[in-house]
């Protein structure tokens, strides 16, 4: 590195796009982030849910095929998603698409994608925050995967907030909200559907939408999320 690119970056060091920590020359992520950035290779996860074989409690056949999610929502991730999400930090989104995207190729699942799409917000929620993040991203991941994005589903109700729900009304929240955009849903039938959104919780709402783009005629659904929220196994022996 020559001197005045030496003297910029301690002026003006890099940061970690996950927690925004100061970098040092030669790191991409800081220590503990690049810790937290969990691997797909290696089988040692699961097929649909993603997350580690003896923590999976998928106790159903879900619809999306594969979830790909490169971090936990904990931590400093957890804060930095925040940021994206309340807060209008856009410009996480591109350090964010590149880390989907590198869990992507390690689960092989970008060679036979078609279109990417995302998790759609109720119009007036979207108009009151100005931005839908799952879009912002799925047009990021696009760019970089080269695939075209198009807004494929739409949100027909205002539903109650995923994360502020007990599990036991998070899929009865969602269920049957989700529809083909009309000038859109042509190019649903027989496609390989990528279907970005920012966390993945309990799974429902990607679910659902991956449930509708299946009606509706789509070969396979894949989820790309930032992160994912670690599920709790129930207490007293149950499932």
């Amino acid at each position: 590195m020559k001197l005045p690119e030496i003297l910029l970056h301690l002026l003006y060091p890099r940061r970690c796009p996950v927690c925004d920590r100061p970098l040092r020359r030669e790191e991409a992520l800081c220590p503990d982030c690049e810790q937290a950035r969990l691997s797909f290779t290696g089988g040692v996860r699961c097929d649909v849910c993603g997350l580690r074989l003896k923590d999976c409690i998928c106790g159903e056949r879900l619809y999306y095929e594969k979830a790909v999610f490169p971090f936990y929502y904990e931590g400093s991730v957890r804060k930095t998603v925040q940021k994206l999400k309340f807060h209008g930090r856009l410009d996480l989104v591109k350090p964010f698409a590149e880390e989907i995207l590198r869990a992507a190729r390690q689960r092989e699942i970008l060679s036979d994608a078609d279109v990417i799409c995302y998790i759609p917000m109720y119009p007036k929620r979207q108009r009151n925050r100005g931005y839908n993040q799952a879009q912002e991203l799925a047009a990021e991941l696009g760019k970089q995967a080269n695939l075209p994005v198009e807004p494929l589903l739409y949100k027909m109700t205002d539903t109650e907030i995923q994360h502020d729900l007990p599990l036991s009304r998070r899929r009865g929240n969602v269920i049957g909200v989700f529809e083909p955009t009309p000038e859109f849903e042509a190019s649903i039938a027989g496609k390989t559907v990528l279907l970005a959104d920012d966390i993945l919780t309990s799974g429902n709402t990607l679910n659902e939408a991956a449930k509708t783009l299946l009606i509706f005629g789509a070969e396979k659904v894949y989820g790309l999320c930032i992160s994912a929220a670690k599920k709790k196994k129930k207490q007293n022996g149950s499932k």
